[in-house]
């Protein structure tokens, strides 16, 4: 399939990951081997080549002064590495590497544990591993497991590119032992390294990895690099490779690959090549996922001939008009739509126009907002909307200033609450003073949102002390309910203690019996009733009947196990019968009651509303 040439270009191509060991292996690649050392490569001691890593360390040992020369060299070259000319260092380092005979790589990769700098280790430990896997893939193997803190990936790369080429069924053999993640690794790099072979072998091998995938990705992506002129010639190649395959699904990489040559084939011959393609790629499940990657290509320059095109193939698949549109949307977002007002169905009108709208909101929501009036009648309220929310983190104030102008209720509502939510964590002093500028928002005549309440409750989410600060800032009149009340509140859902203790910060009786109010309910929704009555044991008939009312409704409708274990014990008379109602007001709805309970109920009810029980 390729010329020599290449084949050597693909493996030079694939062997880096990190930029400056990439810059170290061409260097290496290029050194000739020439050691002719009787120690050399060439003569290895028999023991090396016993299969155990253990006969490995004990020739390392043998030789205690060897060994500690062998660790000075490695602490000088650490220090020779931390200079400032990297590229410089890493040619020495390799040039040092290819001159050095067998014991002293594997000594050196040994003592190389010792090296400090991360950045350093990886790099001797990956030029040291390289240089052995050429000589003996196999030891190599076996010795990059007593490593630490260095990555494999690149380590079992380079080791089954240089076992590949020595003997490529063994290499297959032995990758298929390794760990499911070595595994892709390493039939990636025999892959690579082995262009020579046929496709038919490649797949083979593949094949036992159960990885078939793998192989096609490789295969296709080099077809389309060398092909891609001559699409006709690119998708023979594409269909024979497939063919002999036994794979139902296409992957993403051979999807973005078919998706290129049809693109350009397309271009070259027009609607006849997407027939074509069309026909041959039906068998697979995932065969709307492929043609909505092509169609998005033809769509993105003319949105109005892609779906004339599908509509001719009779591909009138959601998510390929959808894939269609939203390609067509980031460049020209105005002939998106255009083109969709031709379909007919409503519905299907309607999403498309939904998607388009979307994508133009995520690329430009100050545009959207500049052209409602292109947008069709259908969408323009809600495009307006969510329009205004996109702006929101980047332009909180423009938000504000353009609601105050909005008459669509559900918008100023909508977006005012998210407003209000989203700028209280990112400049909360500037929420708070526009939710004070625009205390109300009128949903309608009734219904009205106050918007400190809500701007304070989200700064106390984020950060409580800040917002009892600024609540205490407030001016409060005799008799009215502070914000910190509110603060209070919030601070239960996460740190019911200090909520408590916050009790003592509030400015007037009222403040103080509506904070305990929401300490209470969250105390029982949470199971802890019996710190919900001790905190107000002390407190006047008044303050108590005031407090158990505004917590029975959610004592009755998250506990009412524990409500009715408790009703007896609590002080007034009134107390009890408003958690009874509430109980009542449950029953069948939310709750059942077993009989003792019904009768535990209406002991503290009136006869009259015992038949709601019965």
């Amino acid at each position: 399939m390729t010329n020599s040439d290449s084949k050597t270009s693909w493996t030079i191509l694939g062997a880096g990951v990190v930029i400056g060991i990439v810059i170290g292996l061409v260097v290496l690649r290029l050194l000739p081997s020439t050691n002719t050392n009787s120690d050399s490569v060439t003569s290895l001691p028999p023991q090396l080549y016993s299969g155990s890593t253990d006969n490995v360390q004990v020739e390392i040992s043998a030789d205690s002064t060897e060994h500690h020369n062998e660790i000075a060299d490695i602490s000088a070259l650490e220090t020779l590495l931390s200079g400032s000319n990297r590229s410089d260092q890493v040619l020495a380092l390799y040039q040092s590497v290819n001159s050095m005979d067998i014991s002293r790589l594997i000594a050196l990769l040994d003592s190389s544990k010792q090296i400090s700098s991360n950045y350093i280790r990886q790099l001797v430990q990956e030029s040291l591993v390289q240089k052995l896997a050429s000589v003996h893939p196999k030891q190599t193997l076996e010795l990059i497991d007593q490593l630490t803190y260095t990555p494999k990936e690149s380590m079992i790369d380079w080791i089954f590119q240089e076992w590949s080429r020595q003997n490529f069924d063994e290499a297959v053999s032995t990758a298929q032992a390794l760990s499911e993640s070595d595994k892709t690794t390493a039939l990636t790099a025999i892959l690579n390294s082995r262009r020579d072979l046929s496709d038919a072998i490649h797949l083979e091998a593949a094949k036992k990895f159960s990885y078939e995938q793998l192989a096609i990705d490789q295969i296709l992506t080099i077809v389309q690099l060398e092909n891609l002129q001559d699409p006709a010639e690119a998708w023979k190649q594409v269909t024979q490779i497939l063919q002999k395959s036994t794979v139902t699904e296409l992957s993403e990489v051979q999807q973005e690959v078919i998706a290129k040559i049809a693109f350009t084939w397309f271009e070259q011959q027009g609607e006849k090549s997407l027939k074509n393609i069309s026909d041959s790629l039906r068998k697979y499940t995932n065969y709307i996922d492929a043609m909505s990657l092509i169609f998005a290509k033809i769509g993105q320059d003319n949105p109005g001939q892609a779906l004339q095109l599908a509509a001719d193939l009779n591909l009138h698949n959601r998510s390929l008009l959808s894939a269609i549109m939203k390609s067509a949307s980031t460049t020209d977002p105005v002939a998106a739509l255009k083109a969709v007002s031709s379909v007919t169905s409503l519905s299907l009108r309607d999403h498309l126009e939904r998607e388009v709208v979307s994508v133009w909101i995520n690329v430009d929501p100050q545009a959207v907002l500049n052209n409602l009036m292109l947008l069709p009648e259908n969408v323009r309220i809600w495009g307006q909307e969510e329009a205004l929310v996109a702006l929101i983190p980047e332009s909180p104030e423009f938000v504000a200033s353009y609601i105050v102008e909005v008459e669509n209720a559900s918008i100023k509502t909508n977006v005012a609450a998210k407003l209000a939510l989203q700028w209280a964590k990112t400049d909360p002093h500037a929420a708070f003073d526009w939710a004070q500028a625009n205390p109300l928002v009128h949903i309608n005549p009734v219904v009205v949102i106050n918007l400190p309440e809500r701007v304070i409750r989200n700064i106390a989410a984020n950060d409580y002390e800040l917002a009892i600060q600024i609540a205490l800032e407030q001016p409060i009149a005799d008799g009215e309910i502070g914000l910190e009340a509110l603060v209070i509140g919030e601070m239960m859902s996460y740190n019911i203690e200090d909520a408590i203790a916050t009790l003592d910060q509030t400015r007037n009786e009222a403040t103080k019996n509506a904070a305990m109010g929401e300490i209470g309910r969250e105390l029982v929704t949470k199971g802890r009733s019996d710190d919900a009555i001790e905190l107000v044991k002390d407190f006047s008939s008044d303050v108590q009947i005031q407090y158990y009312e505004s917590l029975a409704v959610s004592w009755a409708y998250y506990e009412p196990t524990d409500a009715l274990l408790k009703i007896d014990s609590l002080p007034e008379g009134q107390i009890r019968l408003n958690l009874a109602e509430q109980l009542v007001s449950y029953k069948d709805v939310i709750h059942s009651y077993t009989p003792e309970q019904i009768e535990k109920i209406k002991e503290h009810i009136p006869p009259s509303w015992h038949g709601f029980l019965d």
